[in-house]
C-alpha cells in the first residue's frame, strides 16, 4: 500500500456517515414501534369505525352524543385544509387542542393526534 493510500483512509472518515445511520435506524424504529402501538390500540377498539360515546365537551362541540374516531377526524379535516393546517403528517391545532388536553396552534403527528382523541370518548 502507498503513502498515499494510506493517507486516503485516514482521511475518510465515516464517523459522521456512522451517526446519520444509527440516527435513522432510530427514526425508523421508533416509527415501528408508533405503529405496532396504534395498530394494537385500534385492534382494540376494532375500528375507527366503532362508534362510542362522546364526554360531556365533546357532545357539546360535535353536536352528537356519540361518534366514531372517523366521525370526529371527517368533521375536523375540511376545516384544517381550509386553514391550511395540514403539512405532510403534521397538523398545528387551533382551538381544539385544548379539548385534547394541548396548546394551541401546536403542532401534531397524525399518530399522535389519533392516540389523543381517545380523550374525547367515554
Amino acid at each position: 500500500m502507498s503513502s498515499s493510500e494510506s493517507s486516503e483512509e485516514e482521511s475518510f472518515n465515516t464517523n459522521r456517515l456512522q451517526k446519520a445511520l444509527e440516527n435513522l435506524y432510530d427514526d425508523i424504529t421508533d416509527s415501528i414501534h408508533r405503529v405496532k402501538a396504534l395498530r394494537k390500540k385500534s385492534k382494540a377498539i376494532r375500528s375507527s369505525l366503532v362508534v362510542r360515546e362522546l364526554t360531556k365537551e365533546a357532545r357539546e362541540i360535535f353536536n352528537m352524543t356519540e361518534a366514531s374516531t372517523k366521525d370526529i377526524i371527517d368533521f375536523w379535516i375540511p376545516l384544517w385544509k381550509h386553514e391550511e393546517r395540514i403539512s405532510g403528517r403534521y397538523i398545528r391545532l387551533g382551538e381544539e387542542a385544548v379539548l385534547l388536553g394541548l396548546e394551541p396552534e401546536q403542532k401534531i403527528d397524525l399518530y399522535d393526534l389519533y392516540d389523543r382523541l381517545d380523550c374525547l370518548f367515554i
